[in-house]
């Protein structure tokens, strides 16, 4: 049996604790049955069974909540829906007037390419009406009434036939990692756990329980890579004797050596041609630490009316909020507009993206939503995915299509998707919304956030009550997406940069590591911007590479390893030199006595080596290296 409900013993509480649904799955070897989507309702239960997904949901007649998210819903594929909505419509009750929002049911099931698989007309209440319904994507599947399967309810009974099995359930096994492979699974589970934050013990169940499942699924998937499946090896049969064993050693052999042998066949093509190929480079080794994605469709090129003027139309925020609001009060009941937010948060060490949106007629709102997206998605998914979900939403509201719908979004690159081509990121977001531009008045006005405008605070709330109280994702929200991605491959990148400096700068001079020089390759180094002869005097300072005492005695050279002035040569003698001093109220970050000590100079020296335009200007002004 499986509930959506964990526990209802409480008798204070039975009534509004147990649920409504419930599924039973027959005990088999052939059959793997689990609970997804968990905690959506006690109404609501999903369930995947040898790879077809199974929704079992109840209406109540007088609360809209699961009629919301079942219209709301983009079923996947292989997926069948039934339950008791307690609605009325001519699609599976011919000749009966649409009564409980069934017309809505029956529009959702259209758009979604999902039929009824129900037999149209035969009553499954006692009353004499079609309550209980099925929908189904799986082809072939029938629901039928089974009028001879009593079971004591004033519904009767229903069975659904789909055509197969689904697929095979896997054999249980184990991995193991070899000896040698223990550094390569280590340094995966590494890699796998950036970002796992350390758990306080104050910290709630639920962050734990998430940390340990982030945790596990790191190990899983480390041990898949650098392990191998461990099987047990059953006892050999009684006629395989030592010389069918050495018979079959020498197949083996023999058939390497054959496969290797300098045919024609292999010269020309190659082994295993038309194979796939394991990842060779580094960039294909890369890309397997990464998450998968839904692969991007290839969709013409979109282009609607503003697809190329900026949707600011060059204003500040306050003085476009003040037009927009003056623009909105004005509009009658029919206009709707449907204004998006979304919000990306880090709640008790878990990050949480979320959306919201608010759908208004006129001045007033009509209906509102709220839902959450993968992990590894940004406020720019987020904003997508609620103008999208909410258009699709202000599109069942039963309103003619004549009026015009206008998405109001505070997020001017998510405006330029829409308006233009559909962006790599949430691709099927913004392709939805041009299908919906071509068939319906949808237009976009920019609404700056946080200016107090009505339906964009609204949004916002929507979108930050989600955060504190998050759903599970659905349909296409619920995979990453391409900037979540990026993100963790420049996560990736950084940790691996870092890690190697940090060894590196380890077997560096104590002379080269006080400067504390930033190692960043993102950016051009501001020394590349000094002239050749100054950048060339920076290098030997920070590396004491160069024109120097020690570098002359070393290879016993004579009358150059002394300065004009008649000091030795040294990296910081050129705060000491009496060209130098000698223009002491012309330095740049000047101290308020000349240094006296080589601590002093050192000191000053790195100030100077910090700020390379200040070192330039000291060279310049106190005329150093003019006889070089």
């Amino acid at each position: 049996m499986i509930s959506p409900v964990i526990s209802w013993n409480n008798p204070t509480t039975w009534g509004t604790d147990r649920p409504r649904v419930l599924t039973y799955t027959r005990k088999s070897p052939n059959i793997r049955a689990t609970l997804i989507h968990p905690r959506i309702s006690r109404d609501v239960l999903w369930i995947e069974a040898n790879g077809y997904r199974i929704l079992n949901v109840y209406r109540q007649p007088q609360n809209d909540s699961t009629f919301q998210y079942l219209t709301a819903l983009t079923p996947p594929r292989n997926c069948l829906i039934g339950g008791d909505l307690n609605a009325r419509h001519e699609l599976f009750e011919p000749g009966s007037t649409s009564a409980n929002r069934g017309a809505e049911i029956a529009r959702w099931a259209t758009q979604n390419d999902i039929p009824y698989i129900g037999e149209a007309g035969n009553p499954t209440h006692r009353a004499g009406h079609v309550l209980d319904v099925s929908f189904s994507n799986i082809p072939f599947a029938r629901t039928t009434v089974r009028e001879d399967m009593y079971t004591g309810s004033d519904h009767f009974t229903l069975v659904t036939v789909l055509p197969s099995r689904g697929r095979a359930v896997l054999e249980q096994h184990h991995y193991r990692v070899h000896e040698r492979n223990i550094d390569r699974f280590a340094g995966l589970v590494q890699l796998y756990t950036v970002g796992v934050q350390p758990i306080s013990n104050s910290a709630p169940a639920d962050v734990i329980d998430a940390s340990i499942a982030r945790i596990t699924q790191a190990i899983g998937d480390a041990m898949h890579a650098a392990g191998t499946p461990n099987r047990e090896k059953g006892h050999s049969a009684p006629w395989w004797t030592e010389d069918c064993r050495v018979a079959y050693k020498r197949h083996i052999q023999e058939k390497s050596d054959y496969g290797q042998s300098p045919s024609e066949a292999t010269l020309i093509r190659g082994r295993a041609a038309g194979n796939r190929r394991i990842p060779r480079s580094k960039v294909q080794r890369v890309a397997q630490l990464l998450p998968a994605t839904p692969r991007n469709v290839l969709a013409s090129p979109h282009f609607s009316d503003g697809s190329r003027q900026d949707p600011t139309q060059g204003q500040g925020k306050d003085i476009a909020a003040q037009n927009f609001t003056i623009w909105w009060e004005s509009l009658g009941q029919e206009t709707i507009t449907v204004f998006s937010d979304g919000s990306e948060q880090q709640i008790n060490g878990t990050r949480v993206v979320t959306y919201g949106y608010a759908i208004y007629q006129g001045q007033a709102a009509v209906a509102t939503g709220q839902g959450s997206l993968n992990a590894l998605s940004h406020v720019f998914d987020a904003e997508a995915i609620g103008a999208c979900r909410g258009l699709k939403h202000a599109l069942q509201l039963s309103l003619p299509s004549q009026r015009e719908i206008v998405l109001c979004i505070d997020s001017t690159a998510v405006i330029w998707g829409i308006r233009g081509t559909a962006p790599t990121s949430s691709q099927w977001a913004f392709l939805q919304i041009h299908g919906a531009m071509e068939a319906y008045n949808v237009k976009t006005r920019w609404a700056p956030g946080h200016m107090k405008i009505v339906g964009n605070e609204l949004a916002d709330q929507l979108a930050d009550n989600e955060a504190k109280d998050p759903h599970q994702p659905y349909g296409m929200a619920a995979s990453p997406t391409r900037s979540g991605i990026r993100t963790v491959g420049r996560r990736l990148l950084e940790h691996t940069r870092d890690t190697w400096w940090k060894d590196k700068s380890s077997r560096l001079s104590a002379w080269y590591t006080q400067w504390q020089l930033p190692y960043d390759t993102r950016r051009t180094p501001a020394a590349l911007w000094l002239p050749r002869r100054i950048l060339a005097k920076v290098l030997m300072i920070r590396s004491t590479h160069g024109d120097f005492e020690w570098y002359h005695r070393k290879l016993n050279h004579e009358d150059t390893s002394e300065c004009p002035c008649g000091r030795p040569k040294t990296p910081e003698h050129l705060v000491f030199c009496k060209r130098a001093t000698t223009h002491f109220k012309k330095w740049p970050l000047r101290p308020i006595v000349p240094p006296r000590t080589r601590q002093e100079g050192l000191a000053y020296l790195a100030q100077l080596i910090d700020q390379l335009q200040e070192f330039e200007t000291f060279v310049k002004v106190t005329n150093s290296f003019h006889d070089e």
